[in-house]
């Protein structure tokens, strides 16, 4: 049998130490029951997410009695952001033995009441924080689709200072209107999670609740305005398609973690380790396109997302001179993508220059 595409970042480990904050268990959108711990080990605690419901009852039973632990065949993954950082999964192949002795002890994992920014820097990749702190900056509302809770949401961006320092903080949905620019709050239950930098994210337990105003210092103020995105500069061009490099990327259907498309009739997820027939993984599409003006002139490299491609398509289909029926491009091959792209004579582009990004495609008329 060809080779099943193994994420090369993940590896089998086994973790030793004690149990710490067993949650109940989730159900996401993605109907992929899991629930999540802290696993003490003799350093630090890590976070651990296990898709086996059935074996929540016995870690939780470890964690009351405080009895030391090995977890057998747990995936350890590298983060693709921070590649320092380490993720812990477990699946119903994972094990979870009740060990005799331990060559450290049980510590308590504390979980402050609340935070200052310089701590929230300190801390690991998933702990869930409070801080009382002003936002400075709030961004405009976005949307974007979620591929773990299968629908498109609402996003803003904001950044939050307190007097040791400021972090962009990613607020959702319902709980956007409840800031204002200018005002203090208290943010519970805020993730410490990270692209690029460390960042303070919303999850379905925040809650943001408007405090007396907070004196903060001129110099950490100057200092969060470093954390603003830069303006987008976006300008129109017209001309065609110089090159274009698709790449597919596939949503595992247990753990919704992605998986590197191969040419194979299997796929393997790296995270859970389970295998799919590819037919029935849910696949997205991107491309990066090389752009040229009417004059012929290289204007770069641009990064397309799912829904610009999607876009383009649909202009082309409603475009007479085209036979494209097919609007999805995740139906289409890498090979039709390619080629209809190239051969569109004339398109009318929205460029981000600074960040070269592809706003938008559309046949010119």
């Amino acid at each position: 049998m060809a080779g099943q595409g193994r994420d090369s970042t993940a590896m089998k480990k086994d973790v030793e130490g004690y149990i710490h904050g067993v949650s109940e268990i989730k159900t996401p959108a993605s109907g992929n029951r899991y629930f999540d711990f802290k696993i003490q080990e003799r350093e630090e605690s890590m976070h651990m997410v296990c898709f086996c419901p059935e074996k929540r009852n016995e870690i939780k039973d470890n964690e009351i009695t405080k009895s030391p632990v090995k977890l057998l065949n747990v995936t350890a993954k590298k983060r693709k952001y921070e590649p320092d950082s380490v993720k812990y999964t477990m699946n119903n192949r994972s094990k979870v033995i009740r060990e005799k002795n331990m060559a450290f002890p049980w510590n308590t994992v504390h979980e402050k009441e609340q935070h200052t920014v310089e701590e929230i820097k300190e801390s690991s990749i998933n702990d869930l924080v409070s801080i009382t702190a002003k936002v400075v900056w709030k961004g405009t509302t976005e949307s974007m689709y979620s591929h773990t809770m299968r629908k498109t949401l609402l996003k803003c961006e904001a950044i939050i200072v307190d007097a040791t320092g400021s972090i962009k903080a990613k607020i959702w949905e319902n709980m956007i209107p409840n800031i204002t620019e200018g005002h203090s709050y208290l943010f519970q239950q805020f993730k410490v999670s990270f692209f690029n930098i460390k960042f303070v994210n919303g999850i379905r337990e925040s809650v943001i609740n408007e405090i007396e105003d907070i004196e903060i210092p001129e110099e950490i103020h100057a200092a969060a305005q470093q954390l603003k995105p830069k303006e987008k500069e976006c300008s129109n061009l017209t001309g065609r398609v110089l090159g274009v490099d698709v790449s597919f990327t596939l949503v595992c259907v247990n753990c919704r973690s992605r998986i590197t498309d191969s040419d194979d009739q299997f796929v393997n997820c790296g995270s859970c380790k389970t295998t799919f027939l590819k037919e029935f993984v849910k696949k997205t599409v991107s491309a990066n396109v090389m752009v040229i003006d009417e004059n012929n002139e290289n204007k770069g490299r641009f990064y397309c997302s799912n829904s610009v491609l999607n876009s383009m398509f649909e202009s082309i289909k409603a475009t007479k001179i085209y036979n494209i029926k097919e609007t999805d491009d995740a139906k289409l091959s890498r090979k039709m993508i390619v080629e209809t792209l190239l051969l569109v004579k004339k398109v009318l582009f929205e460029v981000v220059s600074n960040e070269k990004l592809m706003s938008s495609m559309q046949v010119a008329q």
